[in-house]
Formats: C-alpha cells, structure tokens, sequence
C-alpha cells in the first residue's frame, strides 16, 4: 500500500467511533487495534475488566473499556448510552455527568486526600493524567476534553497551593 492511500485509509475513520462487543483479547482486540489505527475511537465493551483496561492502556487515549454483558439486553441498551459520541449535538447531561464525574471529580478527590497527607510532610507528588485533546482539537468527545482541560488547571492550581506549604513543584 503507498504511503498516499494508507493515508486515505487511516482519514477514512476519522472521527467515527467504534463498539466492539467481547473486545479485550483475541479477534476483538485485533478488531480495536485495527480500527483505532485508522482513526476511529474504539470502545471496548466486555465482561472482562482487567484485560479490556489493559488493552485501552496499550492501545492509548483514542480507546475506552465499559463493563458490558451483551447476554443482558439493559447491558446492551445502555452501551450505546456509555459510548463518548463526538458532537456536542449528541451530548447528554448523563454522559457529561460521567465523564466529569470520572475524569474531574475523580482527580480532585484524589488530589484532596493525598494532599492531606501530603501539607504536613512539606513534600509528595501528584501526579494527573490529561490528554493532547487538552492541545489539539476535534479527536475526542466534548466532554472528555473539558474535563482534562479541567484536569491540566487543577494541576496548575494545586502546585501553588502546595508551593505555600513548602511542597515540591
């Protein structure tokens, strides 16, 4: 394949996204590497907990895992429901409740407990996972790149906050 129409394959996807039921190993994680190596958000749904969140370390910030039972019809309705839809035409409350939810409300009160421990010792690190949607638009869903936004100003915030205790910046 040229270098031109591997190009025009990876585009093709770009901006689609993608639900690969029984996706943490085997046919399906090929079948999410796949799809994510030619630009499409792959959410990998299975019963499978510890391998599906392996597989979305390997394969990066353009995959997420949901628990998801596809022999449970509810299951199977609420995936599309979990899934992280691009347009801000197609966000939802419950979805935006989600995602800041995990991602924002998550990190603060991680933040919150370590530096509780942290103030009186003077020092410690915390450390935040963001995203280069925080730099680059249009590759993830509005929500998710609100919050780690969010999530790069709250670590702006807390180094002052822990730089008046004498912590390390």
């Amino acid at each position: 394949m040229s270098m031109a129409s591997s190009q025009t394959a990876y585009r093709r996807l770009e901006g689609k996204v993608v639900i690969i039921t029984g996706g943490s190993s085997g046919i399906g994680a090929s079948t999410a590497s796949s799809f994510k190596e030619h630009g499409a958000f792959a959410v990998i749904a299975d019963i499978r907990d510890e391998l599906g969140h392996a597989l979305v370390n390997k394969l990066g910030e353009r995959a997420s895992y949901v628990h998801r039972d596809v022999s449970n019809e509810d299951n199977v309705a609420g995936l599309t429901d979990a899934t992280p839809w691009g347009s801000i035409l197609e966000s939802t409350k419950a979805n935006m409740d989600r995602v800041i939810g995990v991602n924002l409300y998550g990190a603060c009160f991680g933040a919150k407990h370590a530096m509780r421990v942290m103030v009186p010792r003077h020092g410690g690190c915390i450390l935040f996972i963001a995203s280069s949607c925080t730099a680059i638009s249009g590759f993830a869903s509005h929500p998710y790149t609100a919050s780690k936004c969010a999530i790069v100003s709250l670590a702006r915030s807390l180094a002052a906050e822990m730089g008046q205790h004498g912590g390390e910046r």
